[in-house]
């Protein structure tokens, strides 16, 4: 191990924080607070039309600070506005007030480009943040060192296992039937190369939150989920001398999670307040929820260039697919329809000389083995870049999800 690589170690080890994993002793401990701390494993999923419904409604809401971001978002039971892409690169900051993280999320300059609605992350209370180390496979990067956007839910694990498993509200609302169900996805990723072979450090923590009607009666309860990934820049080379930089931002994820009774019939499922101790009945914090159908937008800027045509291939998925939550993995959907998008590309005769950038996916119906799926994909240009957005439907012409990428 070269003195650099020595050096890179003892910078990420030094930079980590321990943070408490008790979990605060009232209700009023886990509402809004200004004394928030900044900051991974997926949880379930949406399977349910319930939690993403198409009921249209025209409201225009002010951008909030913990909200997504710009104004115009609307509630998910409605078509949404395309946020105004205002996101600004912010680096990290010190802000050492008692109950809080040093650190700050990134704000992704992606963001501003792509419009992709992911919302600020808040300051986090303590026993609802972690910062946590894994290992990367050589999968999770391109040719180049730059991280794959599947590489980035992963590094949610170490929330779930140090905190989420632990939180008492998050434990008996479970215990209750009721379950925050994965509904939205932002993945986004840098530029910057990192190693393959030396850890990441992920930086990671969640905020419950509602939504309203048109009407101001509370319509949606939230688990929203924030992490940045970063790794040691530089790139695994052949010979002695390997590079290793400082400790970089990689990469960033939004989970949206929409609380349901998982098991209940259909009428039932939606949840309206958490009647268990640990969590607040109601979160303070307001999250103006984008509808589903947003996913398949293009982005505020861009220009399609073709019509929503259906790729020609038809899919099967199998056991191999799924996961333990008996399904379909989410992640499944993301492959599916960037193979699709690209086999687009292909087909309009663009260069494949490209990665993907990002990624926003809006799940509605589970996949099980067996079923037969269909993507129907259009591409759009913004600026010099191109990109896909369209949706994965079932044998009944009904989405499962929908999606956009953005390439690069």
């Amino acid at each position: 191990m070269t003195n650099r690589i020595r050096v890179a170690l003892e910078t990420l080890r030094s930079n980590r924080t321990s943070y408490p994993t008790s979990p605060p002793s009232s209700h009023a401990a886990l509402a809004r607070d200004p004394r928030r701390r900044e900051p991974g494993r997926q949880a379930p999923r949406l399977e349910h039309d319930d939690l993403a419904g198409d009921h249209a409604r025209v409201e225009e809401r002010p951008g909030n600070a913990r909200g997504l971001a710009g104004a115009g978002w609307r509630d998910q039971h409605g078509d949404a506005a395309v946020p105004d892409g205002t996101h600004e690169r912010r680096e990290h900051v010190v802000d050492r007030q008692p109950g809080q993280h040093g650190r700050t999320l990134h704000r992704c300059p992606m963001l501003r480009v792509m419009s992709f609605p992911a919302p600020p992350a808040p300051r986090f209370l303590d026993a609802q943040a972690a910062t946590t180390q894994g290992h990367l496979r050589y999968e999770d990067c391109t040719q180049a060192g730059r991280l794959q956007v599947a590489a980035l839910p992963p590094a949610l694990g170490g929330l779930w296992r140090e905190v989420v498993a632990r939180h008492p509200g998050a434990r008996n609302v479970v215990a209750s039937g009721v379950v925050p169900i994965l509904t939205r996805l932002v993945l986004i990723t840098e530029d910057q190369p990192i190693r393959i072979d030396l850890p990441y450090e992920a930086h990671a923590g969640f905020e419950l939150a509602h939504d309203r009607d048109a009407a101001g009666v509370v319509s949606r309860l939230f688990m929203n989920v924030w992490c940045d990934l970063h790794g040691i820049a530089g790139r695994v080379e052949r010979g002695p001398n390997q590079s290793a930089g400082a400790l970089t931002l990689a990469g960033r994820v939004f989970a949206e999670h929409t609380f349901t009774r998982l098991f209940a019939p259909p009428d039932q499922r939606k949840v309206l307040q958490l009647d268990v101790p640990g969590y607040p009945a109601v979160p303070d914090a307001f999250y103006p929820a984008a509808s589903p159908h947003t996913a398949h937008d293009a982005p505020a800027g861009a220009s399609w260039l073709d019509e929503l045509t259906e790729d020609p291939a038809d899919l099967v998925f199998s056991v191999d697919h799924t996961d333990a939550n008996q399904h379909v993995n989410s992640l499944v959907y993301v492959r599916t329809f960037l193979d699709a998008a690209q086999r687009r590309l292909a087909l309009a005769g663009r260069s494949l000389q490209v990665r993907t950038r990002a990624v926003d996916i809006a799940y509605r119906k589970p996949c099980f083995a067996g079923d037969h799926v269909r993507a129907r994909v259009r591409l759009f240009a913004i600026g010099a870049e191109v990109g896909a957005a369209g949706m994965i439907v079932g044998a009944d012409d009904k989405p499962r999800c929908y999606v956009r990428a953005l390439f690069s």
